[in-house]
Order: C-alpha cells, then structure tokens, then sequence
C-alpha cells in the first residue's frame, strides 16, 4: 500500500480509506455523484403547498380565496400562500413557482410598444394564451388562461377543465375591471382543437 502511495503522490491513509470503502461497497463506492443539493430541496413549500395553492387556484377568481382581485396575479399568489401558511414570498419567487408549475410560457411574451397598429388611447392591448399544463406530479392537467401586457403584469385563470364561452368572455371582463380600462386581447397561442372560440375573447 506504501508503494502505491509513493508512486501516486497520494497519502497512505487515503488509500486505506479507499481500500475500505472498496471492501464495504464495491465499485459502487467509486461512483462520480452529482455535488449539490437535490433540486427543489430548498423550495419555500412543501410539494403538498405547492399542491394546495394550485388546487386553490384552479378552484375559481381570487374572490372565492377571500382575496381583493378579480383576476390571480403574482401579488394575489403571494397574498393566498401568506394567509395559508404564514409565508411571505417576493416576486421573484413566485414567478419561480409560476414557471415550475407551467403558468408561464415562452409562446406568451409581452406585446411590446408599436408591435401592432395603434388603436385608441387608454385602451390595454394584452397577449393572450389558453395553455394545458400539470402543475405537480402526481396532479392532473389544468387548463390555463394567462394574459401580460406589455410591461410583463400577469393575470390569469385555472380550471380542471376546458374553458367554455362563458369563462372566455368573464375573463375578459374581469380583465377590463380589473385594469380600468378596455383591453384589445392579442391571442399568442390557442389549443386548435377549440379554435372557434377565440371569438368569444
């Protein structure tokens, strides 16, 4: 063993530990693990939070949470988790939460300013998306509605099943109260298979 270690440059108790190691575990102790924490160990909430807010979420409008908003928002998220469990989390985090569970998604980015034709003052142009995603694991699909403006303010809806003309136009709605003001809707992705009610937007 002294031999070994001479020749190698490497110290005689760490080839003993090695030697052990080998004795106790096989080649398996020589495996190269990933360094680091275990991804999502160090999230704010338990994955069966995460699932309550979810669930939360697609249960209906923030009204029915008991919260001040017609449409969820990453401030009326983060107001539900702080009133559920006590814990205050900023922005950042809740987009973070936002992408994980599929409420977000590249095919929607802002309209940015002179992208389409001018229309009249004081109306809010938004782009528009009705998306399927599954939020956790072991949950199932959840339709979504998501809408930003231009400047990246996020409103959106849940549902457990498919949005009907109904929900599409009280979503607009909500979309006017809610921002003051009438909006002119810019669709950015829609599931083909409902196509024709894009109108109802």
């Amino acid at each position: 063993m002294s031999c070994v270690a001479q020749n190698h440059g490497i110290s005689r108790k760490s080839v003993g530990n090695w030697v052990r190691e080998y004795r106790s575990n096989g080649e398996q102790a020589f495996v190269v693990r990933k360094k680091g924490r275990r991804a999502g160990s160090r999230m704010a909430l338990l994955p069966s939070q995460q699932g309550w807010v979810v669930q939360a979420i697609s249960a209906g409008p923030p009204e029915r949470a008991g919260l001040p908003y017609l449409l969820w928002t990453r401030r009326a998220v983060a107001e539900l988790i702080r009133d559920q469990f006590g814990t205050r989390l900023g922005p950042a985090t809740i987009d973070q939460y936002l992408v994980r569970w599929g409420l977000t998604t590249k095919s929607l980015p802002p309209i940015k300013p002179g992208e389409l034709p001018e229309i009249s003052a004081g109306v809010q142009r938004l782009a528009v998306a009705w998306v399927c995603t599954q939020p956790m694991a072991d949950s199932g699909p959840v339709h979504a509605l998501l809408a930003v403006t231009g400047r990246g303010l996020l409103f959106f809806e849940l549902s457990t099943q498919p949005f009907d003309r109904p929900q599409l136009t009280d979503f607009r709605q909500r979309l006017r109260m809610q921002l003051g003001r009438a909006v002119d809707l810019f669709i950015r992705a829609w599931p083909p298979e409902v196509a024709e009610l894009q109108e109802s937007l």
